[in-house]
């Protein structure tokens, strides 16, 4: 993903990190093979997410688990349950880790991307494209799609019990035009073999 942009790291061969916020355990989905039971209303707080950057950010805190000068582009990924639920969150934990490697002159104020994995429901949601266009060109999304419609609405239901196809080939043709879409997911399971 970050050799994508920034093609002196596919040049030289940089590693990179992944760093993975799970910043909610709730999802507007309800797949029926979803290995993620128990959804609740969990999400990460803003608090714990600024001191995970920090200590991200922070060499000795890292102990040696993270050398900048061999790792010099990071990936900041986002999880669930579904993560454009607290897109409102995201968008600020990638403004606070832009401004603190920023203030620390830390190599991957220059060099980072942002990635989720997503179910592509709220990809048309106002703040979700707002948060798309101001990080343009640094975002990748990996969506699940089953295979066809008749694969795919098996198994992966809204919560409301309604399949999901149209509106993830909805998204996923729009992401393909705007060249953001990363890759998708397919999911193998009894209900749609």
């Amino acid at each position: 993903t970050v050799r994508r942009i920034f093609p002196e790291f596919a040049e030289k061969n940089f590693p990179t990190k992944t760093i993975t916020f799970v910043v909610t355990e709730q999802c507007n989905m309800r797949c029926t093979y979803c290995y993620q039971a128990g959804k609740n209303d969990n999400r990460m707080t803003k608090d714990v997410a600024f001191r995970a950057v920090d200590a991200i950010l922070d060499k000795e805190k890292m102990e040696g688990y993270m050398d900048y000068e061999e790792t010099p582009g990071v990936i900041l990924d986002f999880i669930g349950g579904e993560p454009l639920l607290e897109i409102e969150l995201v968008d600020q934990i990638v403004d606070y880790f832009r401004w603190k490697a920023f203030e620390l002159n830390h190599p991957w104020h220059k060099c980072y991307m942002v990635s989720f994995s997503s179910n592509g429901l709220l990809y048309f949601d106002e703040n979700e494209q707002k948060f798309l266009e101001k990080n343009r060109g640094l975002v990748s999304l990996a969506i699940t799609i089953d295979g066809n419609k008749e694969l795919h609405d098996a198994c992966r239901f809204d919560i409301g019990g309604r399949g999901t196809y149209d509106r993830v080939v909805r998204a996923i043709r729009d992401m393909v035009e705007k060249r953001i879409l990363h890759s998708t997911k397919v999911t193998i399971a009894p209900g749609n073999v």
